[in-house]
């Protein structure tokens, strides 16, 4: 979704989707350190998701 916001840069994605991510995971697991590591690793499981299908289409 936030991919397809014009008024967002490429930049500010992986930022965006960090608080997205630790937001989240702050609410359903409660304020301690498995929420933090949990939310850094799921906002890192979705931009390396992309990535690999972004890439797997690319010719070299």
């Amino acid at each position: 979704m936030v991919k397809q916001m014009e008024i967002v840069p490429n930049k500010f994605i992986p930022g965006i989707l960090l608080a997205i991510g630790l937001g989240l995971s702050l609410l359903l697991f409660g304020l301690n350190v498995d929420a933090v590591v949990q939310g850094v690793l799921i906002t890192g499981a979705a931009v390396f998701g992309y990535q690999l299908v972004k890439q797997k289409d690319k010719q070299e």
